[in-house]
């Protein structure tokens, strides 16, 4: 009977290994002390709390203030070195900045090959370890990027197209569309710009707001297009000096905060709705 258990939920279990593997790994980094630079200010982490809490003091008082911060409409930040630094050093991203650069040691040093197996298998479940609300099936995955031809010469060269056979593994859906852009991001970040839903969503309000051209948002699944919106954003404001990173960070951030935003408020309207809904059907049933 335990067999056919172990059989049956083999996948399952395989993944619950590999993430404990990966988990246990990044607390015993986390215990190191790391040099962390945001935006050229360089950020000491380790377990003291004490100094995390004075470096952190030390960054933000490098930055503007923020009765000086410069906005658009909706309440954007304007999109200019100035604001992108502040915005980098005043969000609580540390935690953030140091999974990413965890994520870069796997894919760039420990296993860089895409041939194997248990290296394929090993980087997709650290991936989605980092970015849950992808709903990858990292077996699944897996198969299909070995099912790739010539997929590390193509990752070498920056083939765009090698994004979009990525994202094939549902058929383009949004989650395979981001899941694509992070796995190529985090081997190349040279090469490959990455984005998801919040990086979108900021890209695509500020060329609004600047009146840029922009594509439809079905359009952005293509990594080609993409990758061109984003060259176009920085070249119109003259941003092509800073780190890719940063900038895409700066977008992070900002289109996160609004999203979730408009998020919460959609859902207060919701319930208000819904007590009002919920008062008029008691009148008439009273009537």
């Amino acid at each position: 009977e335990s067999t056919r258990f172990f059989e049956k939920n083999f996948d399952s279990l395989m993944i619950n290994g590999i993430l404990s593997v990966l988990a246990t790994f990044l607390i015993e980094k986390s215990r190191k002390v790391m040099y962390i630079t945001v935006s050229g200010v360089n950020v000491m982490k380790n377990k003291k709390s004490e100094k995390v809490k004075k470096n952190t003091v030390e960054r933000n008082a490098l930055c503007i203030p923020e009765s000086s911060r410069r906005y658009l409409e909706d309440g954007f930040p304007v999109l200019c070195e100035q604001e992108i630094a502040f915005e980098l050093a005043h969000v609580n991203n540390v935690d953030f900045v140091a999974k990413s650069k965890q994520l870069y040691e796997i894919f760039q040093k420990q296993v860089p090959g895409n041939n194997q197996r248990h290296d394929v298998l090993f980087k997709v479940a650290a991936l989605c370890g980092l970015y849950e609300d992808l709903h990858i099936n990292a077996e699944r995955m897996t198969d299909h990027i070995l099912s790739i031809k010539n997929f590390d010469i193509r990752l070498a060269k920056g083939v765009m197209s090698l994004v979009d056979d990525i994202a094939k593994y549902s058929d383009n859906s949004y989650f395979a569309v981001y899941f694509a852009r992070m796995y190529c991001w985090y081997h190349r970040p040279d090469l490959y710009p990455m984005g998801d839903r919040y990086i979108e969503y900021a890209m695509m309000n500020y060329a609004w707001l600047m009146k840029m051209p922009q594509p439809y948002y079905s359009e952005l699944k293509r990594y080609g297009v993409f990758k061109r919106f984003f060259q176009a954003l920085i070249t119109h404001c003259e941003l092509e000096h800073l780190p890719q990173e940063d900038i895409l960070h700066f977008f992070y951030f900002v289109g996160k905060r609004k999203l979730d935003k408009e998020w919460r408020q959609n859902i207060s309207k919701t319930k208000e709705n819904f007590s009002v809904n919920e008062h008029i059907l008691n009148i008439v049933k009273k009537n």
